[in-house]
């Protein structure tokens, strides 16, 4: 029974390693915020449309002064609009947990303007956790899984950097710590 098992793991990590190679290593996925509340109560208009397939953003430009406007399209992996979910975002994300206890080094990249979301989407909030805490939470109920069958063993190794106006901060270390980086000059 036990060497089935071992047949079926390994079968489902060959299917799970092909079909991440056919999506393709390299996704990049974009997130619409949307409006504040003072957008909104501004009656702020958007510019940004995202298609029925959420695979391309429109963006919608007036220069001051002209008339006419320009549209300018984005093709993305996926593209989550305004009214996106913190659980939505990780979905598209998740499969990548598997991929971490396969072997395989992943990277998730945040990058934008200041007030973009990012640190939400990766965060979140105690009650709305962000992509971070939901992919570590997956990744420990896979490893509690696999270690009550007694046949796998897992270190786990996680960074968090931000990178700011040329410098690199390290998000997990304690500020208060003498020995703490805060910035590392390029």
């Amino acid at each position: 029974m036990e060497q089935q098992w071992v047949v079926e793991v390994n079968e489902r990590r060959a299917l799970h390693n092909k079909l991440q190679d056919m999506v393709g290593n390299l996704r990049v996925l974009c997130r619409v915020r949307p409006f504040t509340k003072a957008e909104r109560s501004a009656e702020t208009l958007s510019v940004v449309e995202v298609d029925a397939r959420g695979e391309k953003l429109t963006v919608e430009h007036q220069a001051a002064g002209e008339k006419v406007s320009s549209k300018r399209e984005f093709d993305f992996t996926h593209v989550f609009g305004p009214d996106s979910t913190q659980e939505d975002v990780f979905h598209a994300t998740s499969d990548l947990m598997t991929s971490v206890l396969d072997g395989y080094n992943v990277c998730i990249f945040a990058y934008g303007q200041s007030g973009t979301g990012k640190t939400y989407t990766m965060e979140g909030t105690d009650s709305d956790p962000g992509l971070a805490p939901r992919a570590m939470a997956r990744l420990f109920e896979i490893v509690e899984k696999h270690h009550a069958g007694g046949n796998f063993e897992h270190s786990c190794y996680l960074s968090m950097l931000e990178i700011y106006n040329e410098g690199i901060r390290d998000l997990l270390s304690d500020p208060k710590e003498a020995t703490a980086k805060k910035c590392v000059p390029p």
